[in-house]
């Protein structure tokens, strides 16, 4: 008598479908519906609020800003050291729980994070082409395009959110710097000057179910629902010599920091270019970064780096060189006085933003971050204002795990 062979266990079960990725289904979408022209005045002004279409899933926002004088004016007006993008003295994104995701901080911070954030193939917005003008002295004008990034990778869209609500809805909320000295600009004459700011938002569509040949497609990114956060630190009131400081707020998977020094010279004072002035405070908290600068992560000490060779690697990382423009209009493609970027998204490719997601760093509410060293003395003027611009990554359901590309 014959035995039947028993049947293999996996004839059994079900064969598991195994959908194509999200973006095979799915193609980006813009839009644009905000527009808005504002005259400035001797105080900061909140714009309207731009409400986020409901277009599927959001990747992020360009923010189009555009001056005109509208008077006859007199006088010479010469930008500060952060112009023009500080002309937005707030720039804030709030969830549909109307919690910042970004910000709140300022233009020219956004403009640092566009710049060293690891979003794009020409990062600096001062060298895009067509896209940025800056001109002071009696003909007064500027106009820039910044990118306000939710998504944290375009390769496969990771981290774009479900925007389908058009009562839960995302808000970008700005906030005009003052047409007065001391803040985006140095000096001011009798201008009249408008600021055009038009926004036009990207993304996904809803994806096909399935593809052309009928294969399942993920209806969603990967790691649905996984957020990114930029936020600002201010450690105020520090004192030449040495600096041992706490850092506040990582608490959670560390993408990027920006670490920015500047000291308390005049904000309105004009910039100069000779190489030895510190007539700009992000000047002189470049002569005075702590050399070397050290970062304790829990018990160990990850950084302990040469000011110089820092400088070197951000030439060797992002193709930033030595400024060689007037201060006060930092030249393109050039290395900003006073910024100090760290970065962990440099694990797939040589070019930071060419990330796996592999290489962020783990953190929570517990976490130890310690920054020390000196600040320069007799190099700037004190008290001296240490800014950290951190990237923080939630993933989705705090599996960690599930950020990793494929």
């Amino acid at each position: 008598m014959s035995v039947q062979a028993p049947e293999r266990e996996g004839a059994k079960q079900k064969q598991q479908v195994v959908r194509r990725p999200f973006i095979v289904g799915t193609r980006r979408v813009d839009d644009s519906t905000y527009d808005n022209t504002t005259n400035l005045t001797a105080g900061t002004q909140s714009l309207p609020n731009y409400v986020v279409d409901a277009d599927g899933f959001l990747s992020g926002l360009y923010i189009l800003s555009e001056s005109n004088i509208v008077a006859t004016a007199t006088g010479v007006v010469n930008f500060s050291e952060d112009a023009p993008f500080a002309i937005y003295d707030t720039v804030e994104l709030d969830d549909t729980n109307s919690k910042p995701i970004f910000g709140p901080m300022t233009g020219w911070d956004l403009a640092m994070v566009n710049k060293y954030g690891g979003y794009a193939h020409a990062e600096d917005p001062r060298a895009v082409a067509d896209s940025f003008t800056l001109t002071s002295g009696s003909a007064l004008a500027f106009s820039f395009v910044l990118r306000l990034p939710v998504e944290i990778v375009h390769r496969d869209a990771l981290g774009a959110v479900p925007n389908k609500s058009s009562s839960a809805t995302y808000a970008l909320k700005l906030r005009l710097a003052a047409y007065a000295a001391g803040s985006v600009f140095n000096t001011v004459g009798t201008h009249t000057l408008s600021v055009r700011t038009r926004i036009q938002q990207f993304g996904w569509m809803d994806p096909q179910p399935v593809d052309i040949q009928g294969n399942p497609v993920q209806p969603t990114p990967p790691a649905n629902s996984t957020t990114q956060v930029w936020d600002k630190q201010d450690y105020q009131g520090l004192a030449a010599g040495a600096l041992n400081q706490n850092l506040q707020g990582l608490d959670a998977m560390i993408r990027s920091l920006i670490f920015v020094l500047r000291d308390n010279s005049a904000a309105s004072a004009t910039a100069a270019s000779s190489a030895t002035s510190s007539a700009t405070p992000r000047h002189s908290g470049d002569l005075s970064f702590p050399d070397p600068f050290l970062l304790k992560y829990e018990t160990s000490t990850p950084i302990n780096r040469l000011r110089r060779v820092w400088q070197h690697m951000v030439a060797e990382d992002f193709g930033y060189g030595v400024n060689r423009g007037a201060l006060s209009t930092e030249a393109a493609n050039s290395r900003d006085l006073g910024v100090y970027p760290e970065f962990y998204t440099r694990d797939f490719g040589l070019k930071p933003g060419a990330e796996s997601r592999y290489g962020y760093l783990p953190a929570n509410a517990g976490t130890t971050f310690k920054i020390s060293g000196t600040i320069g003395a007799a190099l700037g003027t004190a008290p001296y204002r240490l800014t950290v611009l951190a990237n923080k990554i939630a993933p989705a359901g705090g599996n960690a795990k599930g950020l990793a590309s494929k």
